[in-house]
């Protein structure tokens, strides 16, 4: 068995996921545009994801497993491989980390609040219910010790900068019926209907919550390893993570868009996990967690 430090840093992870996640992509999809055009937006995730653990040390060790988990999660996802809204909310789930962590102690820097709001609004143009998370975004300011009036102030007009152009085009294409379909999930709430989950996403959604749970537990019994910052970052990523659970639970119909919201939280706890935590224990987990993300991704030949 490898040690802890050989598996943190073994540069070969990423890519034999990649090559996991295309061989499981062409196998459950097919080969055809939207199959080829969601394996791009997985690829341009991951790729992100890559970027975001590099730019903010989110690992102490020199390591690509934040972005290997990431990838294996998304071959564990069958039913979000064609090419779909829940893409969509996975790049701006990704892309928005990049301002939320930089904003860390910065309340005089209003543009960073703003431009994680303008992604945030700019995915609500395909989901219109992920504005619900935005007092998710502004807590987790706060955590970050960088909420102020000001920062405040340039989230709204982030957040509302991709409607006024919407609406700006909508109104020179004659076309308000899709307006009307933007609204209409907030004007038709619809309760939990757990009939549209089917046994397939039920277990694609336990092993991704597994994922993200022993992460986050391993993460806090050794918060006191890392920096504050990287500690007030991972306690946003955990906040994230929960939250996306519970509206999970409360809109499980929404299941193929909410998902990446929760995959990309438990990327990151899962990484630190896989590459941080060593002992015989661990490497038991962390093999039944390979396991159970191989299970399922092949979920659609055994559901």
């Amino acid at each position: 068995m490898k040690s802890q430090p050989a598996i943190a840093t073994y540069r070969l992870a990423l890519p034999l996921a990649v090559g996991f996640a295309a061989v499981v992509w062409m196998l459950n999809s097919g080969i055809g545009v939207e199959a080829a055009l969601g394996f791009l937006c997985a690829a341009v995730a991951v790729y992100l994801m890559a970027e975001l653990n590099n730019a903010f040390a989110l690992l102490r060790v020199s390591s690509r497993m934040v972005s290997t988990v990431l990838t294996l999660l998304l071959a564990a996802a069958p039913m979000l491989q064609p090419l779909q809204t829940g893409h969509a909310v996975l790049l701006a789930g990704v892309a928005m980390y990049f301002p939320l962590f930089a904003s860390y102690q910065s309340v005089h820097m209003p543009v960073l609040p703003f431009l994680t709001m303008l992604i945030v609004g700019t995915a609500s143009l395909f989901f219109p219910l992920l504005v619900l998370a935005v007092p998710v975004l502004w807590i987790s300011s706060a955590v970050l010790r960088a909420l102020s009036f000001r920062c405040w102030a340039a989230s709204v007009l982030g957040l509302l900068l991709p409607y006024w152009i919407g609406v700006a085009v909508v109104f020179c294409l004659d076309r308000m019926d899709v307006a009307q379909a933007w609204m209409q999930p907030f004007t038709h709430w619809t309760l939990p209907d757990y009939t549209f989950v089917s046994v397939g996403q039920w277990v694609v959604l336990a092993v991704v919550m597994l994922v993200f749970a022993v992460g986050a537990v391993d993460f806090f019994l050794k918060a006191t390893l890392d920096r504050t910052r990287t500690r007030m970052m991972y306690k946003v990523v955990v906040f994230h993570g929960a939250a996306a659970v519970v509206w999970l639970l409360l809109q499980p119909q929404h299941i193929n868009v909410l998902l990446p919201l929760l995959m990309v939280p438990a990327s990151i706890t899962g990484g630190h996990f896989s590459a941080l935590s060593g002992g015989k224990v661990q490497h038991i987990v962390k093999l039944v967690l390979l396991l159970l993300l191989l299970g399922s991704a092949f979920s659609p030949w055994w559901c």
